[in-house]
Formats: structure tokens, sequence, C-alpha cells
């Protein structure tokens, strides 16, 4: 069992893998050791190697707890039931879970968003074309994702899963508002999608400039030297 536990950690060896073993997932060896610290799970032993087990009823519970901690989290199954002279089950990592590609909103917690700040963007695109900003709260859900391709590209993509817009009526007929819109080609009835695609345009557009200045380590540096607040 541990060489198969062994060919599979190969595979995803950036991963915390969880082994599906009757009605627990397993942690071994160093995946253990971390997953115990960072679960506050008890540290046992298998055969000598360190091992620490979730239930599987909950592992939703403790695998989001995982990617809170930033970790990434390989989910290994059985693909056959037990059986009189079966001494291995077959098994392979059936899902990959990671901080940015988590749709499943159990793993949310609560959260409207997994991203980093589109409420941001989309209060300044209400604000400029007149719509209801008292919707920026249910606007704002959504899922974002990103996953490193084989060619090398980077795929980024959100959805906003609530979006509420208009092109057409109430604050969108502001002269300022309704200017704008223009400028974005879309006010007037059946422009809608397309303000729609603009918004999360914008959206996505923030997240990939603030999630780029906290990966290079100059998000905070460059408010003390460029916001508004810095000291004169």
């Amino acid at each position: 069992m541990m060489r198969q536990y062994r060919d599979l950690k190969q595979r995803y060896p950036d991963y915390l893998l969880l082994f599906r073993l009757g009605d627990f997932y397993e942690l071994f060896l160093e995946d253990a050791e971390l997953g115990a610290r960072l679960l506050q799970i008890t540290l046992t032993s298998r055969q000598g190697s360190p091992m620490a087990g979730i239930p599987h009823h909950a592992a939703e519970v403790y695998i989001a707890r995982l990617i809170r901690a930033g970790q990434k989290v390989a989910l290994c199954e059985q693909l056959e039931a037990p059986g009189k002279g079966k001494k291995l089950l077959k098994r392979d990592v059936v899902r990959l879970i990671t901080p940015g590609t988590i749709t499943d909103t159990a793993f949310l917690a609560g959260s409207a968003n997994n991203g980093a700040h589109a409420a941001n963007g989309l209060t300044a695109m209400f604000i400029a074309t007149g719509q209801d900003v008292a919707n920026v709260s249910e606007s704002h859900a959504g899922v974002v994702y990103n996953q490193l391709l084989d060619n090398g590209d980077f795929y980024w993509s959100i959805t906003l899963t609530s979006l509420i817009v208009a092109t057409y009526g109430g604050g969108t007929g502001l002269a300022t508002q309704r200017e704008c819109l223009e400028m974005l080609d879309c006010y007037g009835k059946g422009k809608a999608n397309k303000f729609a695609e603009i918004c999360a345009g914008v959206v996505l557009a923030g997240e990939t400039s603030l999630s780029s200045a906290i990966l290079a380590g100059d998000w905070v540096s460059s408010h003390d030297e460029l916001g508004r607040n810095r000291p004169q």
C-alpha cells in the first residue's frame, strides 16, 4: 500500500495527498506532519511512517482549512469495492483542489468571492454609469479560476454569478452617467450583456493587478510611496 501511496505522491509532489483508506482520508510521511500541524489533529504512525487521518464524511471541512492555509490538495479515492481476497484496492487521484481553482462553495466558508477585490472595480463602474450601487453587495459574488497550462500560458478567468446591471432607465439617464455608457457603446436597450462583459473585464484587470503586486512584494511599498494617505 505504501508503494501505491508513494507512486501517487510522486505524480503530485507539491500537493498534500489525501489517501482514502476505508472511512478515512490518510496523510503519510511529510504530508502527515504538515497536515497534523495545520489541522491540529493527532499524528500517529503506520509501520514506522508518520500518519494522520480525517473522516471522509467531514473531509470538506478539513480541506477548506488546508486551502485557507495556502495548501494544494490531491484527493485520492478507492476505485473499487473491498472484496474477498483483495489485498490492495485500486486507487487514483480524482480531484485537485488549490486556492486558485476553488469552485465548490463548500470550500469558501461563506465568502461571496474567492478573488482579491471584485467589489472595488464594480463600485467604480456602478457609480460612473448610473447603476444602483446597493447592488454591489450581490453583484460582486463570483468565482476566480486560474491554471498554468502545459504550454506555459497562464489561464485566468472570473465568473460573476449575480451581476445586476442596466443600460437604460434610472440613473443611467443622468447626463454624465449616460455619457460614460455611450463611450462604452453600452447605452440603450439591448446593451446589458455587453456592459456585463466589460464589468467582468474590469474586475479581472483588478484581480491581475492586485495579485501581481502582492506576488511581486511591492503592494505595500507602492501604497507608501504613491497612496493618497502617504505621509507628507
